[in-house]
């Protein structure tokens, strides 16, 4: 009866550890640190799913099995703990050494599943024993204290690492952090019991309470853990594609992370982030000065900077981080090159003023720019509206890219018409307006007849063409409205006869 709830209880830590792998792999994308969770919980569950089948299972070489691959999770669950340690310590900047730990590990996992032909980790059993619970009586080869000895200095330089990152100088996240060394001192206890004592026999029955504590701890520090992991190392992905340099900080100033503009920014001015890894040592004087937080006024604690070495001034965007308790745990700072504020913002406006289709202006540019067209403009001033025909046709018959290259094909012909000092601007899907100042009847006529002519000539699968209308601004006459609409109504009265015909 207790081998069975053994087994059982086995089974539930199984399930809860693969549902926050699960989550892991699901997260990982936006928080980095979801990938080194997975790997953790990925052996705990391999684990305590081969425990609940050692429990569950009676034929004794099928056990033996088991406790082949058993010994594989247990191998994979210490060094995924040892990662995750060495991840959350170091980031990636000393991943070369990584491999060099992993070597005993993966010895001791291909020594435990080949122990049928060789006796250096595992070499064979002699059945069951049944005090306190049922359990199978390995037989453990020579190898086999290499295993229990590295695995328990593993865990104690993943233990040693947590404890150093708890002592560090950073005021956020410290019960995280003592939890996460109370879950590696527990596997480390574990171990320590098992291989070393004659307690083995006594503490096993309760294997699956220190695995669900660490397992729970787990979940607690990462999924639960608002002010780290979903703040820190998730607006990052969003400060990654703006554009311009941006630096996150902490509430005690230490830099958590940075984008490729920021590396590329200091790297400019002969800099290392790893150097100025700290919100102090940036703006002590060294690397920049000229003005912090503290000297900016009201709730904008923007500011601007000098770089110390070529004078080059930057404005520093500050924004505060708060949780979801709408408490400031961290700041970014977004660095903005003066020198290059004029062409960003003339490339903003040319962006929010240009159709991306026609590569001619749009209507907002139309309805900002139309009131100093009639201003500026010499009389006569001819307001024309074109207008695409069978452009929903050509979309049903041949698809939408056939009528995105009509749209193109008009609006080439449009400006090859008209003068580069004219304006031509796209107000509706196939709708265009343009303005050709200095303009008599004669003139008028010679553009109609230039844009069927130009059309005509198009070789297409389908018929291209235009209705168009106009109107004249003469002197003093400065009401749009009406032009427009008198313009309208002349190109719709086109375009009925075209259909009647």
């Amino acid at each position: 009866m207790e081998t069975q709830i053994q087994s059982i209880a086995h089974l539930v830590v199984s399930l809860y550890a693969g549902v926050l792998f699960f989550e892991g792999v699901r997260r990982r994308r936006d928080i980095d640190r979801f990938s080194y969770v997975s790997i953790v919980n990925a052996g705990l569950a391999s684990w305590n799913f081969l425990l609940f089948l050692y429990y569950g299972l009676d034929n004794p070489d099928t056990v033996y099995l088991v406790s082949q691959w058993g010994f594989v999770s247990v191998n994979s669950t210490i060094f995924g703990l040892f990662f995750f340690a060495w991840r959350i310590s170091f980031g990636r900047k000393h991943d070369r050494l990584l491999p060099f730990f992993a070597v005993v590990p993966v010895v001791n996992c291909l020594l435990s599943i080949t122990s049928k032909f060789q006796p250096l980790f595992l070499s064979g059993h002699r059945g069951f024993q049944f005090f306190p619970l049922r359990e199978l009586t390995i037989i453990k080869g020579p190898w086999f204290i290499v295993h229990a000895v590295y695995s328990y200095l593993l865990l104690t330089l993943s233990l040693t690492l947590l404890v150093i990152l708890y002592f560090r100088a950073i005021k956020k996240n410290r019960a995280a952090k003592l939890l996460f060394v109370v879950s590696a001192m527990t596997f480390s206890i574990f171990l320590f019991l098992t291989n070393f004592t004659s307690l083995k026999s006594a503490i096993q029955p309760y294997a699956f309470i220190g695995h669900l504590f660490c397992v729970s701890i787990f979940y607690w520090a990462t999924f639960l853990d608002e002010d780290d992991s979903v703040v820190y190392f998730g607006i990052h992905r969003f400060y990654d594609t703006v554009g311009m340099p941006v630096l996150i900080f902490n509430d005690g100033g230490e830099l958590l992370h940075y984008n490729d503009d920021a590396r590329r920014c200091f790297e400019q001015f002969n800099a290392s982030l790893e150097k100025y890894n700290h919100f102090g040592r940036i703006f002590d004087g060294s690397f920049l000065s000229g003005g912090t937080p503290d000297s900016a006024s009201g709730d904008d604690r923007s500011f601007f900077a000098q770089n110390t070495q070529n004078a080059q001034t930057l404005y520093v965007g500050w924004r505060d981080i708060v949780n979801r308790r709408n408490v400031r745990i961290g700041y970014a700072l977004i660095l903005y090159d003066i020198s290059r504020m004029g062409s960003f913002v003339k490339d903003l406006e040319k962006r929010a003023y240009t159709d991306e289709l026609c590569q001619c202006k749009n209507r907002n540019c139309f309805e900002q720019q139309r009131q100093r067209i009639l201003e500026d403009s010499p009389r006569p001033l001819v307001l024309f509206i074109a207008d695409i025909d069978n452009l929903k046709a050509v979309n049903d018959k041949w698809g939408h890219s056939a009528g995105d290259e009509y749209i193109r094909v008009c609006v080439t012909i449009m400006k090859k018409v008209t003068r580069s000092t004219d304006y031509l601007y796209r107000i509706g899907g196939d709708e265009f307006a343009f303005f050709i100042p200095g303009l008599d009847e004669t003139g008028i006529v010679r553009v109609q007849q230039s844009l069927e002519s130009e059309l005509a000539a198009l070789h297409k699968e389908f018929p291209c063409s235009l209705s168009v209308g106009y109107s004249v601004f003469e002197a003093d006459d400065y009401d749009f409205e009406e032009h427009f609409n008198r313009a309208d109504k002349v190109m719709y009265a086109q375009k009925k006869q075209k259909n009647r015909g």
